[in-house]
């Protein structure tokens, strides 16, 4: 994973981004102890992309999730799952 951003104690924390290199999945948002937490948007290789909050690494919250061919989910997550 490559990560530009803010750290502390050696943690990811704030406001960064990140490439997982293995799977190709982009995210920019914010991050709480190495956790993705809080107002974000990821984009996976597949065209699908996400925008809304994390909590604890999942989605968790208000989201709205677009696949490539242009269908959206708008509404409420819960620890990963609409």
């Amino acid at each position: 994973m490559t990560y530009e951003g803010n750290f502390k104690q050696h943690m990811k924390f704030g406001m960064g981004r990140s490439v997982d290199l293995t799977n190709g999945i982009q995210y920019e948002g914010m991050w709480e102890k190495d956790l993705r937490h809080g107002k974000a948007f990821e984009r996976y290789p597949n065209g699908n992309s996400y925008y809304g909050y994390f909590k604890i690494g999942k989605a968790d919250g208000k989201g709205v999730y677009t696949w490539a061919n242009r269908e959206v989910y708008d509404g409420e997550w819960i620890k990963g799952f609409k």
